[in-house]
């Protein structure tokens, strides 16, 4: 049954005009009636756990792909370095 709304999460997206892009998003939470367990609805677009979508994700490893700075890519794609580093290191898995 529902239960009301989690959190709102404000999701970084791909830029739109050079302008930063963000999406907040409230997702609709359940509640079970047998083991009264509650949960959120997952989308395709943004990871479980996760502020940044996928698309954003894939533009990020595009960029790793070409000889560009971490700082570089950080800038283009309005995240922080760390988040980029963090995206390399999914990529260094995935590959291995």
């Amino acid at each position: 049954m529902k239960n009301g709304f989690g959190d709102s999460l404000k999701v970084a997206l791909l830029k739109m005009s050079e302008c930063p892009t963000y999406l907040r998003l409230k997702k609709q939470r359940f509640k079970c009636r047998e083991c009264n367990s509650k949960f959120c609805v997952e989308t395709s677009f943004v990871k479980k756990h996760c502020s940044i979508s996928k698309n954003l994700i894939f533009y990020i490893m595009k960029n790793l792909a070409k000889t560009l700075s971490f700082k570089d890519i950080a800038e283009l794609s309005n995240v922080s370095v760390s988040t980029v580093v963090s995206c390399r290191e999914v990529l260094e898995i995935k590959t291995h």
